[in-house]
């Protein structure tokens, strides 16, 4: 939250400047999947994160987040319709082995695989949540540029950081 709270106000300001070099250039649409997006893609994608580093080491948080780049692909798949290559299809099934190699090792090793499994679905869900992030961040800056989409989603993102510690009590 603190860093956040000290990166609000710059967004602000990137959103009052970025908003007034492109006026008209967003609609209300955009406007919510933007905020959408923030809430998505950095509130939850790191709470979910955050989560599931007390059931897991670093290094398979690490290793589980490593297939976020093969879900953005099968998202635009599922959702945009967009082919895979061969090379890709082969490139996402080396990621899985070589994954499911790593998480196995770990798993066997660990005393209470419950909360093993509990934090790994929570990275899974910070790297299911950031995949559609990227492919909603690909969709909407060509429609609002960079700065006006940025500033949107983090400033949305903060807001949903700011409101879950305030009820959480800190």
């Amino acid at each position: 939250m603190l860093r956040m709270l000290i990166a609000f106000p710059f967004y602000l300001v990137v959103l009052f400047i970025s908003g007034y070099k492109s006026k008209g250039s967003i609609t209300k649409k955009n406007l919510l999947w933007a905020i959408t997006m923030g809430l998505i893609g950095y509130y939850m994608s790191s709470l979910f994160d955050f989560i599931g580093l007390q059931y897991v080491s670093a290094g398979i948080e690490r290793i589980i987040l490593f297939v976020y780049p093969t879900l953005a692909i099968l998202i635009n798949r599922w959702l945009f319709k967009v082919i895979i290559t061969k090379r890709q299809w082969l490139s996402i099934l080396i990621t899985y082995l070589g994954i499911g190699i790593a998480y196995w090792g770990e798993f066997k090793s660990m005393p209470n695989t419950h909360l093993f499994i509990y934090g790994s679905i929570m990275v899974l869900l910070c790297g299911i949540t950031y995949a559609f992030y990227l492919v909603g961040t690909g969709k909407l800056v060509p429609l609002m540029g960079s700065s006006l989409y940025t500033s949107i989603a983090m400033i949305a993102a903060s807001i949903g950081i700011f409101i879950h510690y305030l009820l959480d009590g800190y």
